[in-house]
C-alpha cells in the first residue's frame, strides 16, 4: 500500500524543500550581507513550519517501506541525485555555521527560532538522505540483476 504511495510523498518531501530553500536562502544571503538590519518577521514562520512538516510527513511514511525498485537504471542519473543531494545539505551547513558555530555582532536569535532553524535543518538532512538512497538504487539496481548467483 505505502510502496504507491512513495512517489506522492517524495513529491511532498520535495516541495517542501523547495519552499525551504525558495525563500531560505534569500533570508540566509540577506543576514550574511548585514546580520544588524535583519528583523524576524511573522510570516518566515510560516513558510518554515509549512515547509518542515511537509518534509517531515513525507520522510517518515516513505523512510518505513523504502524507495521502490526503480524501473530502469542509470548511473549517471543516480549519482547526480546524490550529487544534487550533497548540494542541498552543503546549504543546511552554511546555515548551521553561521547561525550557531560563527557569531556575528549585532544578530541575536531567540531560543524559539533557533529550535525552528534547527528543525528545518533536520528536515534538510532527511530529505538528502531520502535523495542518497533513491540516487543509489537507481545507479545499483541494474547491477544487483547482473550480478552472478
Amino acid at each position: 500500500m505505502l510502496k504507491r504511495h512513495y512517489h506522492q510523498l517524495f513529491a511532498l518531501q520535495t516541495i517542501g524543500t523547495a519552499i525551504l530553500l525558495w525563500n531560505g536562502v534569500p533570508l540566509y544571503r540577506e543576514i550574511v550581507a548585514d546580520p544588524s538590519s535583519h528583523e524576524a518577521r511573522p510570516e518566515t514562520l510560516v513558510w518554515a513550519f509549512s515547509s518542515i512538516a511537509l518534509i517531515q510527513v513525507g520522510y517518515w511514511v516513505c523512510y518505513r517501506t523504502g524507495p521502490p525498485t526503480p524501473q530502469f537504471s542509470n548511473a549517471l542519473l543516480g549519482h547526480i541525485v546524490q550529487f544534487l543531494s550533497r548540494m542541498i545539505f552543503v546549504f543546511a551547513t552554511s546555515v548551521f555555521g553561521f547561525a550557531f558555530i560563527t557569531k556575528r555582532a549585532g544578530f541575536e536569535v531567540s531560543a524559539f527560532r533557533s529550535a525552528v532553524t534547527l528543525l528545518g535543518l533536520f528536515s534538510l538532512y532527511c530529505y538528502t538522505r531520502q535523495l542518497e538512497r533513491w540516487g543509489t538504487a537507481l545507479a545499483e539496481s541494474r547491477k544487483s540483476e547482473t550480478a552472478p548467483e
